[in-house]
C-alpha cells in the first residue's frame, strides 16, 4: 500500500532461486482482483520481455486480449495510457525503459543472501550443463 492505500501500479523484479513463483502467483491475484492492465510478454516463445537488452522492454510487451481478461476503465489512481502492472517475466531494469511501460511504478524486488544466491545457481541443473559444455568444449576429445 501507499499512504494506506491499495497500489494501483507496480513493477516486480523477479531474481532466479529467489522464490519468484510463489510471489508471481500472488502479484497476479493482486493485479487480477483489482482490475489492473497487466503487462505481459508480446513473443509466446520468448517469457524474457527483451532479457537481457533493456531497451526492447517497450517493444516486448503486449496486451490481454479483452476476451481473455475482463479489464475496467481507468479510474482515480490508475494509469491513463499503457499497463499499470510489470510482473510475469525475467527483464533488466533500466528506469527509462520500464517508464515507457508502467510510468513511475513503485517497484517491488526479493533480496536474497547473496553466498546463497551463489551457490544455488552454481549448483542448480542449468549451470551444471553450462559447465560441462564449456569443460566438453575446452577439451574436446
Amino acid at each position: 500500500h501507499r499512504q494506506g492505500r491499495p497500489l494501483k501500479a507496480f513493477v516486480y523484479l523477479p531474481i532466479k532461486h529467489g522464490a519468484s513463483d510463489a510471489v508471481l502467483s500472488a502479484l497476479h491475484r493482486y493485479t487480477y482482483r483489482n482490475s489492473l492492465r497487466p503487462a505481459i510478454p508480446a513473443n509466446a516463445s520468448d517469457f524474457t520481455f527483451g532479457f537481457p537488452d533493456a531497451h526492447r522492454l517497450p517493444s516486448a510487451v503486449a496486451n490481454i486480449p479483452q476476451r481473455l481478461f475482463q479489464i475496467k476503465q481507468p479510474g482515480t489512481g490508475r494509469q491513463t495510457f499503457g499497463f499499470d502492472v510489470l510482473v510475469s517475466a525475467p527483464f533488466r531494469f533500466q528506469p527509462e525503459a520500464v517508464d515507457q511501460v508502467v510510468k513511475n511504478p513503485p517497484t517491488v524486488t526479493m533480496l536474497r543472501d547473496p553466498v546463497e544466491l551463489f551457490l544455488a545457481t552454481w549448483h542448480s541443473s542449468e549451470w551444471r550443463q553450462r559447465r560441462a559444455r564449456c569443460v566438453q568444449a575446452a577439451h574436446p576429445g
